[in-house]
């Protein structure tokens, strides 16, 4: 029979095999630790972010002894609650208790006092803890701390969103329980191993039936990081041009100095290694790919003065990559196409990276090798072998991109979606493969993703990492652009400098309507030579119609990036203080002619010419065969021609790529207000005039219904309303569905606007 063993450090462990207790000594309730962890094995589908490594949130806790028992509560740190005293502050007891009092906790987990096996301990225990009160970190370790039920009882994630057909969840506290022989004690603090196991009695949802093979119960392995505050981090402030993830530390006691709130730029310390773990089960020649993009930062961390700082490595198979210190790159496999992530652990206190991690999702080089394979057609080709070796070749050096990509955001960086109009791209950035035209006029991928990090990298490092007393005068330096996630991703983004998944633009591709032209001519190319080799020979018929979808709808990001220029507007990050001495910053609208331009160049996109599906390609658009479906990239109809491919519904999509965007409710407010300022902007009545002199019936009626959803989204202003009510009126037809109801949904009445769908576009990210 095994003895229990000591793990001495910050946080002592005695650790029980035998009888699986896990067992530590109680803190007084003043102090305050960092709880954090996540999970050791996934779900396994992309509809919920419950991925193998996947972290969960960060908690301040303190464990308050109430009899027999002790409760392991979470303050609100977003409140300001719990951490060390501020850098400057008194650290006056009454102000901490002012605000401790101010807000309510949350209970993790209830924790028996432990003395009755003392005497088996005595032998093991340090002098100085022969005198402690013990405590049971059992229950914590088998706890749902990170609300995996409340996610997966209400789960979303970016691609699909909310689960339809979502149950509730809970934990099986009679199944559930502590791995003592995975649980971990260091210098730093202790990381405890559990097995949660998660039941419902109502009929799962389709996603975890899909995953799970009794989905009524399914099992993950978690881990729960428990360390005192680090110290000695000198925090740095903030500016909305850093980069970086802004994060808040409220400071309640400070309320009338004005001094309550402040944002805090995260970083790793630099006064010991910073070293990404690469996980051993990404198999090559992509392993090495994520450890040479990975390493990219290197140069920018030598640049910085910090030679030596930086580094990735392979994993040891037996290394467990939950050990405090730890980063680690995972490789997740997923059932369905989903996304990689970086993320970090930072001390609410002062910014400092505790831990970064970042998930490398499996399904992303299938994904991408689909795409490749549909513009390159190598199938059967007199140069085959050079065609599948150049989809490697692209396929590898998207890899190292993507690598550099997330451990960027571990770094804390995010992203910057206007590095398309730098000299050099940044890591940060979403790329589109740069495919061009051979001598024969054939889709290449030579050259498809550039390697290296581009110059907004660099000065991220050096602004963030490197001397602070630099750090202002190089970010007043920089005339790069920086616009991130809610001028890239939203539908209401008004800057035409941020649209992601868009190719960089210079000498080759001189401005966006090059860049759509660029694409436009790929596209013309790949649908000229579209045939059985796009796909494997092995492959299901069904799959060529999935590979149709792919490059028919290839234009979809620079229509995105040039439809932003109708109703676009120009702004910058900055302080008040940078407005005053700079009116640059300030918002201004796109000038007319270019937003004339725009229009001249999106209208002709929904016209038969580019959003009808050609006869040659029709013919091979094959039902599915027994145990196959359609592929993602087809659009999902309704099965309204059965099992046959739904030309019409091809076209639809190709006109909703361009009616989606033009006809989006905040940029039709935009266009409104910005016409009343300038008549030279188009208006409204002349945008839609101008797309349906071009579409034919099937894409008149898409263009109809985008415009009847948004005058039911009850957001337009009162002079765009009028303006889409006369756009309407104008494109009248009797035969028309959503022309017959605008009268019902102009008066509010919404139930049209649920029989009269929009189109279904398949998703096009991730790429």
């Amino acid at each position: 029979m095994r003895a229990p063993t000591l793990v001495d450090g910050r946080v002592p462990l005695i650790v029980d095999a035998v009888t699986g207790r896990i067992v530590s000594v109680l803190p007084p309730p003043d102090e305050h630790f960092l709880l954090y962890g996540g999970l050791s094995t996934g779900v396994g589908t992309s509809v919920l972010p419950l991925d193998r490594g996947n972290p969960g949130p960060l908690h301040i806790v303190r464990a308050v002894r109430r009899g027999r028992a002790v409760h392991l509560e979470s303050l609100a740190r977003d409140l300001g609650v719990g951490g060390p005293p501020l850098p400057g502050s008194a650290g006056d007891r009454a102000q901490r208790r002012a605000v401790e009092d101010a807000f309510a906790r949350s209970v993790l987990a209830v924790l028996p006092v432990v003395d009755d096996e003392r005497s088996e301990w005595s032998s093991i225990l340090p002098a100085r803890l022969r005198d402690a009160t013990f405590v049971d970190l059992t229950p914590l370790a088998a706890a749902d701390v990170f609300d995996i039920a409340g996610v997966v009882s209400h789960g979303a994630d970016t691609l699909r969103g909310p689960l339809p057909d979502a149950v509730p969840y809970t934990v099986d506290p009679s199944l559930s329980t502590a791995d003592p022989a995975a649980t971990r004690g260091g210098a730093e603090g202790v990381v405890l191993a559990g097995v949660l196991v998660f039941t419902t009695a109502r009929r799962p949802p389709d996603a975890l039936r899909a995953v799970v093979p009794d989905a009524r119960s399914f099992v993950v392995e978690q881990r729960v990081v428990i360390r005192p505050f680090p110290r000695g981090f000198a925090p740095r402030a903030f500016h909305p041009r850093s980069g970086t993830y802004g994060k808040r530390r409220l400071a309640p006691a400070r309320i009338t100095e004005n001094r309550a709130l402040s944002l805090l730029r995260p970083a790793f310390r630099t006064d010991r290694p910073i070293v990404f773990s690469v996980d051993p089960a990404i198999p090559e020649p992509f392993r090495s790919a994520v450890v040479d993009g990975g390493g990219w930062w290197g140069d920018a961390f030598e640049a910085a003065g910090l030679p030596g700082v930086y580094s990735v490595e392979v994993r040891r198979d037996e290394a467990d990559p939950w050990e405090t210190g730890v980063n680690p790159v995972w490789w997740v496999h997923r059932a369905q196409r989903g996304w990689s992530m970086g993320h970090a652990v930072s001390d609410p206190s002062t910014g400092e990276i505790l831990r970064g991690s970042v998930r490398l999702g499996a399904q992303r080089i299938a994904q991408l090798r689909t795409l490749f394979e549909a513009l390159v057609a190598p199938f059967g080709a007199d140069d085959e072998a050079e065609r599948l070796d150049e989809i490697g070749d692209a396929l590898v050096a998207r890899v190292r991109q993507l690598a550099a990509h997330e451990i960027g955001h571990a770094l804390g960086f995010v992203h910057n979606y206007a590095s398309t109009e730098h000299p050099s791209p940044s890591v940060m950035d979403y790329p589109h493969p740069v495919v061009s035209l051979d001598s024969l006029g054939r889709p290449s991928l030579r050259g498809a993703y550039r390697d290296g990090l581009g110059e907004w990298d660099r000065y991220l490092v050096a602004h963030n990492y490197g001397p602070a007393e630099a750090a202002a005068g190089l970010r007043d330096r920089t005339t790069l652009r920086f616009l991130t996630d809610a001028d890239g991703h939203a539908p209401a983004a008004a800057s035409p400098h941020a649209v992601p998944w868009t190719l960089p633009l210079g000498d080759d591709v001189g401005d966006v309507f090059a860049a759509l032209e660029r694409v436009l001519e790929v596209r013309t190319a790949a649908l000229l030579r579209f045939g059985p080799a796009v796909a494997p020979p092995d492959a299901d018929a069904s799959e060529i119609e999935n590979r149709f979808g792919l490059l028919h709808l290839l234009h979809r990001f620079e229509v995105a990036r040039v439809a932003r220029l109708l109703g676009g507007v120009d702004h910058a990050y900055a302080l008040a203080a940078e407005v005053v001495d700079d009116p640059r910053l300030l918002p201004s609208p796109v000038p007319a002619g270019l937003q004339r331009r725009a229009l001249r160049v999106l209208a002709p996109l929904v016209s038969t010419r580019v959003a009808a599906v050609h006869p040659s390609a029709g013919r091979l658009l094959a039902s599915p065969s027994i145990r196959h479906v359609r592929g993602d990239a087809v659009p999902a109809a309704g099965g309204r021609l059965g099992p046959l491919a739904d030309e019409e519904a091809h076209a639809q999509a190709a006109v909703s790529l361009v009616a989606a965007e033009v006809f989006e409710v905040a940029r039709l407010n935009r266009l409104s207000t910005q016409r009343q300022a300038d008549e030279d902007i188009p208006g409204i009545e002349e945008i839609a005039a101008a797309l349906f002199a071009e579409a034919d019936g099937i894409g008149a009626e898409a263009l109809r219904r985008h415009l009847l959803h948004a005058l039911g989204s009850g957001r337009l202003t009162l002079r765009a309303r009028r303006s889409v009510l006369d756009a309407l009126d104008r494109a009248h037809s009797d035969a028309s569905p959503a022309s017959l109801a605008v009268a019902a949904v102009s008066a509010g009445d919404q139930r049209p606007l649920a029989r009269l769908g929009l189109p279904p576009v398949p998703a096009g990210a991730p790429l």
